[in-house]
């Protein structure tokens, strides 16, 4: 993802979506985003607003934070450190 098109790209994430979206910023008018629907059985929540930007050449977020999935009564979490590396919590 980074470096491609020498531009950041970053994910904005929704409660049944996350998209892919080129740039610092989200526009969901952009043609160009890759969106990705969950199952209806899926949920996800962001503990840092829903926008997570990796810089261009290094990979590097402008945010850390937790990226929780939710199903039914399982709760998956997904932490991001300030080197863009995921890890799953639980």
């Amino acid at each position: 993802m980074v470096g491609t098109n020498d531009a950041a790209h970053g994910v904005h994430i929704e409660s049944q979506q996350f998209v892919v979206f080129q740039g610092t910023s989200y526009t969901a008018e952009n043609l160009n985003n890759f969106v990705t629907p969950l199952p209806p059985s899926l949920q996800l929540n962001s503990s840092f607003g829903g926008n997570i930007v990796y810089t261009q050449v290094t990979g590097i977020p402008d945010v850390t934070g937790t990226i929780t999935i939710s199903s039914n009564s399982t709760t998956h979490a997904l932490a991001i450190n300030a080197h863009g590396t995921v890890d799953q919590t639980n």
